[in-house]
């Protein structure tokens, strides 16, 4: 619930902002959009306000009455022809005593304490389920961005390596050109009376990747 809220949170027009959202904006921005929360303020706002009425004598009940009046006959519905009509005007007023009444708004403010309790605990699991969503997404962009900042030095490099891959390539060609000439029949002909290289080229040459293939042994 709290990483739905926080979606809609950040997907709302007003706060779709440049600035991103912060932690405590975003637990304070869940509390207020919480339905329950309102919900739990009215019952405590009632048990407060029952409490109040709890402790005090009820209110004074004004009474109206009507004895014998008679329905049928000559005197059908009159207050005045029959003798034994009466009519009645009065207060009533209840008095409870002191002790019960503070038994009431007692209990009453147990019942607002109560109801405040929960509503604090709800406040905190709100808060809770929306660090944790806040959490998520944040180590999701986190973890987004460093990707996208390793692929792009990658791709930098990607370059580099490929160039230097060609460059080795072209060096071992022009290294087995030169073996292949060296060991060519005319090549071996024209050393078979001069002198060696100089240098040790054939060692040189097998430091390119190629070898002799037993020229001197031909040679002789």
């Amino acid at each position: 619930m709290a990483a739905a809220l926080l979606g809609a949170l950040y997907g709302s027009p007003v706060i779709a902002l440049d600035t991103p959202l912060t932690l405590p904006e975003a637990q304070r921005l869940a509390v207020a959009r919480s339905g329950q929360l309102a919900a739990q303020q009215y019952a405590v706002t009632a048990a407060r306000e029952m409490a109040v009425a709890a402790g005090q004598l009820p209110d004074p009940v004004a009474t109206l009455g009507v004895n014998n009046l008679p329905i049928n006959g000559p005197d059908a519905w009159s207050f005045t022809r029959d003798f034994m009509t009466m009519t009645s005007v009065g207060v009533m007023q209840e008095f409870t005593g002191a002790e019960k009444r503070a038994a009431r708004a007692e209990r009453f403010d147990r019942e607002a304490n109560k109801a405040l309790a929960e509503k604090n605990a709800k406040v905190a699991a709100i808060q809770r389920d929306t660090a944790l969503a806040w959490l998520d997404r944040y180590y999701a962009e986190a973890m987004q961005a460093v990707i996208a900042e390793q692929r792009r030095q990658a791709e930098g490099e990607i370059p580099d390596w490929l160039g230097a891959l060609d460059r080795e390539r072209r060096g071992r060609a022009i290294g087995r050109q030169a073996c292949d000439r060296f060991d060519s029949p005319r090549s071996r002909n024209a050393r078979s009376g001069s002198r060696p290289p100089s240098g040790n080229c054939g060692a040189r040459l097998e430091g390119r990747g190629c070898s002799r293939r037993g020229s001197h042994g031909a040679d002789k």
